[in-house]
């Protein structure tokens, strides 16, 4: 029995030197040393979620208006996936991404730096399709029907012909929207629509011939034009889909190294890609992304399967629509109905209180167990910060995140932890009171009666604590499948505190007691 014990607390020691090195990354210690030191050593240290590092959270509601009935949930799990793909690519650290309620889509991104840059890349469809532009001269006729409606009146008298396409000022964006969306506009020419280009908005870095389509525009707007589309009537009978495309890669194209996405299609768009642009010589070809034209280069001989989009990105978003091809289209529109964002300053707060209230419960503790059990309570004291150590290593070795009510969780596991010892110790208390009317009567020696007495504590307390403890992980386990978000940061925590102060309440103290008892042959205990 005292080999078994002697084991049982090699082990306890062991645990906790493996987690100790698990755990110190995570407090900064390790950053001072070299790196001929660090190399051995792990690196992982704990993540931490959104309400502690900052970052946004935002929840969407998918449009399932022309959905098939019966086919809701599919088309959201599909939506869930291709976003849990594009968050992934763009690098974010434990990005969640749930579905709540029927149609409801909640996105947590934590430590996320450029919240304009995510929202574009979650909420952007990324439908992709090419189609020729109209060179036939029914866009004319199209507007000239358009003309003849009081709504679009107005808006036409600031549309001007340059020569080289047809532009209107940026100044008359809703119209211009409300006006390409009328498909009785167009209905003279079945298969055919009306597109407006991406906004051109001007800066020191546009083109040469943006800044020239501005100036015209100024000189027959009467005012001072900052940005501009594009109107195209576009070919839709025969769209080739970016859904038939197999990569898409951010490049940077050959002519003035500006950013840009190659891309290539499988067998089935390679073909359609070949023929339309093999017929078409010296046609434009529109590349229309979410119904806006990004650019309509002239086809100039028959392109295989393979291509560049070119479209005045910035490296961002050339990164991000590469992102988006990639992972498909979202087969339904996405609409904003919360956003938050938390900064960092915010989270820094919320570490700092977190951490000071988990200071002072911890000081308050150890002084009462040191108070009331003596050197007993400094057992317990001893095993409590170990049990803190188990915490720290078991979220960094596992990967798990730290949230602000997962701190709570932590605050909670001290006294869950010392819960423990003072049931083993009120037991120790009682079997030592038996032993000493024992010893008084010379049945047993005093050394005897202290073994004898802790053995019967933890013995006897051991069922007490595990049912306890059992319930308490069961509580824990349903938090995290019900829960959402910091919750289910606080049902880990919660589930690896409990283990770790059973360990550490059953095995370490334990290891503790047979030491002093094995060493000094105790004939009193100070408990």
């Amino acid at each position: 029995m005292a080999r078994k014990r002697r084991f049982y607390g090699l082990i306890a020691w062991l645990v906790f030197v493996f987690a100790l090195v698990f755990a110190l990354p995570t407090t900064g210690l390790l950053d001072s040393l070299p790196s001929a030191v660090t190399q051995w050593l792990p690196v992982d240290k704990v993540k931490l979620g959104l309400d502690l590092s900052g970052g946004m959270v935002m929840r969407y509601e998918a449009d399932m208006s022309n959905v098939p009935p019966g086919d809701e949930q599919v088309t959201l799990d599909t939506v869930l996936e291709i976003i849990r793909r594009r968050v992934d690519e763009f690098g974010v650290a434990e990005p969640e991404v749930e579905q709540i309620g029927d149609a409801g889509i909640v996105v947590r991104l934590p430590g996320i730096s450029d919240a304009d840059r995510a929202k574009k890349l979650i909420g952007e469809r990324a439908v992709l399709e090419f189609m020729l532009v109209d060179a036939e001269g029914r866009l004319g006729k199209v507007l000239a029907k358009a003309a003849g409606y009081p709504a679009y009146r107005t808006i036409l008298a600031d549309v001007y012909d340059l020569g080289h396409g047809i532009y209107a000022p940026a100044s008359l964006k809703e119209g211009l929207e409300k006006m390409v969306n009328d498909r009785g506009l167009v209905s003279d020419f079945p298969g055919f629509r009306l597109a407006l280009s991406v906004e051109q908005r001007l800066d020191r870095d546009s083109a040469d011939y943006e800044q020239e389509i501005a100036q015209r525009l100024t000189d027959v707007y009467g005012s001072p034009v900052e940005g501009y589309f594009q109107i195209y009537l576009l070919d839709a009978r025969r769209p080739i889909k970016g859904s038939d495309l197999t990569d898409a890669q951010y490049t940077r194209e050959h002519e003035q190294g500006l950013p840009a996405v190659s891309f290539s299609f499988n067998y089935t768009g390679a073909e359609a890609f070949r023929e339309v642009t093999g017929t078409h010589v010296g046609h434009q070809l529109a590349i229309v992304l979410d119904d806006e034209v990004i650019s309509a280069p002239v086809i100039e001989e028959e392109i295989p399967g393979e291509g560049i989009i070119r479209g005045n990105f910035s490296v961002d978003r050339a990164k991000d629509l590469a992102i988006n091809l990639r992972n498909g289209a979202l087969p339904v529109a996405l609409n904003v109905v919360m956003e938050d964002t938390i900064g960092p300053s915010l989270g820094a707060d919320s570490i700092k209180y977190g951490v000071t209230a988990a200071l002072v419960g911890l000081f308050l503790v150890m002084g009462f167990m040191c108070f009331w059990y003596r050197f007993s309570g400094v057992i317990a004291v001893v095993a409590l910060l170990f049990n803190i150590v188990l915490i720290i290593s078991a979220l960094a070795i596992f990967g798990a995140t730290l949230t602000l009510p997962g701190i709570a969780g932590i605050i909670l596991t001290i006294g869950m932890s010392v819960d423990a010892n003072v049931l083993i110790f009120e037991r120790i208390r009682e079997e030592l009171r038996k032993g000493a009317r024992l010893a008084e009567s010379g049945s047993i020696k005093p050394a005897v009666a202290v073994a004898t007495a802790i053995n019967a504590g933890y013995d006897k307390a051991f069922i007490t604590i595990l049912d306890a403890n059992i319930t308490t992980l069961i509580t824990a386990g349903v938090l995290y499948v019900l829960g959402t978000g910091p919750i289910r940061g606080f049902a880990v925590t919660l589930a690896i505190g409990i283990m770790a102060s059973m360990f550490t309440a059953i095995l370490v103290t334990r290891a503790i007691f047979d030491y002093r008892v094995r060493r000094r042959h105790m004939e009193k205990l100070s408990i």
